[in-house]
């Protein structure tokens, strides 16, 4: 009777002993369910986790989209449209995000923090304790955000160039309504502007653009030119030949000229006859030299000579007419003995009966 009771007994035990671990175990689970709850509940009643959930669920996407339209009003989209801004915004959002608070706007129920990728900022977002309290703690929300992404805005272009040539910003030429002026005179030529029909230049200004806009200059036919040229390279148009007879007519017209108003070695007179070959004949310049020559017969010879000339700047401005600036010394005598004087000249030259002759003349 002993042996079947302790088997009877056995069984009983096992089945007692697993109830009780089952038991045991749902306490267990309903502790660790409790406190996991009390933790996560903790947890998100500290601002810094908040913080780092918010900046792990934020995207650049999300960022492109909510700064775009702002943008878009201050980007100049006849060059940059919406599809190319959102193309440089993203190549611009791949750095890492960090997020500081900014205490002087933060207070015990909402804190801002300024957010910045890299060094630097991006703009900002604001939490606040919001939704139901669980153990006590009641959980940060970020309530608000903002994001500025001006500073990627580029300088406006503005290039002053002859008509003909194209400007372009990131491979894309500035159309027609860039054009903010026309008809702007050569720096170079303002002496001669208004007798003459001279080459002109035109103003193009576009942007904002996003990001360090890439601008490129080809002119009239197609050939690069540097961007940054000045007014100097619009006009060196010549060819060698063209440049070798503006150069020679340049510095004979030149040298006559001092001669002549020096009366240097013979009577002006003479030296006149000499200079009218060199000029074209009826030209505002030729009377006016003529003119001088009353003047003359009371100077005496100051024994000047040419020392130095340098012919610089030849340009083609129409079909006959050549435009140089020449740079000379002269060895002369004054009161106080030798002197050397330099003088910088503007001439018009035009190609008349197979001859350059000097037409105007400004003095520098």
């Amino acid at each position: 009777m002993g042996k079947r009771e302790a088997k009877r007994k056995f069984p009983n035990f096992l089945t007692g002993m697993a109830i009780y671990g089952a038991v045991v175990l749902t306490l267990i689970l309903i502790g660790l369910t409790l406190f996991w709850g009390f933790l996560t509940a903790f947890e998100a009643s500290r601002p810094r986790n908040a913080v780092d959930g918010y900046l792990e669920s934020l995207t650049a996407g999300h960022i492109r989209e909510e700064a775009l339209p702002a943008l878009l009003e201050q980007v100049d989209t006849r060059v940059q449209d919406e599809a190319a801004c959102r193309e440089r915004l993203t190549e611009s959002l791949e750095g890492k995000l960090t997020a500081a608070k900014n205490v002087s706007r933060s207070t015990a129920d909402i804190q801002v923090y300024i957010l910045r990728q890299g060094s630097q900022v991006i703009g900002s977002f604001q939490m606040e304790r919001a939704g139901n309290p669980s153990w006590g703690f009641t959980p940060w929300t970020v309530t608000g955000e903002e994001f500025d992404l001006s500073f990627l805005l580029g300088n406006k272009v503005s290039l002053t160039v002859p008509p003909g040539y194209t400007v372009y910003v990131d491979g894309k030429p500035l159309p027609g309504s860039c054009v903010t002026q026309e008809d702007i005179p050569y720096p170079e030529l303002a002496e001669f502007v208004g007798d003459y029909d001279l080459p002109t230049l035109m103003r193009y200004e576009a942007g904002p653009f996003l990001g360090q806009a890439r601008v490129t200059l080809t002119d009239d036919e197609g050939n690069a030119v540097t961007p940054d040229a000045g007014s100097e390279v619009f006009l060196d148009n010549c060819s060698p030949e063209e440049r070798e007879a503006v150069d020679q007519a340049a510095r004979a017209f030149v040298q006559t000229y001092v001669d002549y108003v020096s009366c240097t070695g013979s009577d002006p007179a003479t030296t006149l006859q000499w200079l009218r070959k060199l000029m074209v004949p009826d030209s505002a310049l030729a009377k006016r030299m003529r003119d001088a020559l009353a003047g003359l017969h009371w100077v005496s010879d100051r024994h000047a000579t040419v020392s130095g000339m340098e012919v610089g700047l030849i340009s083609r401005l129409g079909e006959d007419l050549y435009f140089c600036n020449v740079t000379y010394t002269v060895n002369t005598r004054d009161i106080t003995g030798q002197v050397q004087v330099e003088s910088r000249v503007k001439l018009l030259l035009r190609q008349t009966g197979g001859k350059l002759l000097a037409e105007a003349m400004a003095t520098c």
